[in-house]
């Protein structure tokens, strides 16, 4: 691979950056660095990533990849004959991309809040919530080094662990959920894609099972998959544990490397930027509020339609003629999308708008896999009025 095929835009002091570097690196990738200027953004960072507008992008054969981890994992998967990043095994990879997610989402933005943090109250309590991630992930290197260098034993790999161990009583694959939850659904769409059997095991609000405080000790939610005696969080972290586990089932993610980093892209996309809004729609007050979320999910509607016809290339679903990854991600969502629509009184799936979306949501949610799965949206109505109602008493009490 000639070295101008392989660029990475990125500014030196990002440690996203240099994520995408160290991979490079660990698989002795030639590749140009393109220096991104702070202040006004290039024209090559708003053509390459016109959702985020960010670095890292990674530039190969004219592809862009965006994201710092779904680069990191897109390097591994392209240059496979050098040094491996991720573990080899199903569930050692599901373990690294759960701690690679927290250290995303919860620790090192930690590490951002110290530097503007006022008052020594502040500063303490962000101290505590830092010392905490880190005792955690002494936890992680130790499980998961088993006496090694790195957390990827003798190499570098992505930071990863063993969560808690349950010892599996009848069945060797269970699924601790709630019906109503989009996350929860994901798994069993893809428990469904890859025809397994699975216990499911109802989890209850109002306090957390012990169950979950003690499989999910770090996030504390709902989806938790048990795998014989592994144990496995986080939904799409789980949906990518479930296809590369099963690999005698249907494929879920895609065969080509590339297509995997922007199925993984725009999967992270729903989660962190469009579905948020959608969450936030349901409670909004004030005419202004709505108008204003109505517009960002109007406008992360219409980049999925362009990203269905990227991924679909013309057939049915997003992962081409079967449903794939990025059709569980997005499928998850349809049921809590109509709620918004009838609570809100607006018409989001517009057919004049984004035709080519519309028709794939009936093909999607009328799918053998999905049907029996997906939750009416007038049952998802009854439980959101309830949820409030206990959370209103709660509150007062």
């Amino acid at each position: 691979m000639a070295k101008n095929d392989v660029k990475l835009l990125g500014a030196w002091p990002s440690p996203y950056v240099n994520r995408a570097q160290i991979a490079l690196n660990v698989k002795s990738v030639d590749y140009e660095f393109l220096e991104e200027t702070f202040g006004s953004k290039s024209e090559l960072l708003l053509k390459s990533n016109p959702v985020h507008k960010k670095i890292p992008v990674l530039i190969h054969a004219d592809k862009p990849i965006c994201e710092s981890l779904i680069i990191v994992q897109y390097i591994d998967e392209v240059w496979a004959d050098g040094p491996s990043i991720l573990p080899s095994d199903p569930y050692d990879r599901a373990i690294a991309r759960f701690w690679a997610a927290y250290i995303d989402d919860k620790w090192y933005p930690l590490l951002r809040e110290i530097r503007s943090a006022e008052g020594e109250e502040a500063k303490a309590a962000v101290v505590k919530k830092i010392i905490e991630g880190f005792e955690l992930l002494e936890e992680a290197f130790v499980k998961s080094s088993k006496g090694k260098g790195y957390f990827g034993g003798d190499s570098i790999g992505v930071q990863h662990t063993s969560s808690a161990i349950l010892i599996m009583a009848k069945s060797d694959v269970k699924l601790l959920g709630f019906w109503a939850s989009p996350y929860v659904n994901r798994v069993q769409m893809a428990l469904n894609v890859k025809s397994i059997d699975y216990e499911f095991v109802e989890e209850r609000f109002f306090p957390k099972s012990e169950l979950l405080l003690g499989s999910n000790p770090v996030h504390k939610k709902i989806p938790v998959f048990f795998h014989g005696d592994k144990t496995i969080c986080e939904s799409l972290v789980i949906v990518q544990y479930i296809d590369e586990e099963w690999t005698n089932g249907p494929s879920i993610l895609p065969s080509d490397p590339y297509d995997r980093a922007v199925a993984r892209f725009w999967a992270a996309y729903l989660d962190e930027k469009w579905f948020p809004a959608v969450r936030e729609l349901r409670s909004a007050q004030g005419e202004e509020a709505k108008a204003a979320l109505i517009e960002k999910i109007v406008e992360g509607l219409a980049l999925l339609e362009e990203a269905f016809a990227e991924c679909g290339e013309g057939k049915a679903y997003f992962g081409g003629d079967s449903i794939g990854y990025l059709d569980i991600a997005f499928g998850s969502f349809l049921g809590w999308l109509k709620v918004v629509e009838i609570m809100a009184d607006v018409k989001l799936l517009d057919e004049a708008k984004i035709p080519g979306l519309v028709r794939w949501a009936v093909r999607f949610s009328s799918n053998d896999v999905v049907k029996d799965v997906l939750p009416e949206p007038e049952k998802l109505i009854e439980f959101f009025k309830m949820f409030q109602a206990r959370v209103k008493a709660a509150a007062k009490s």
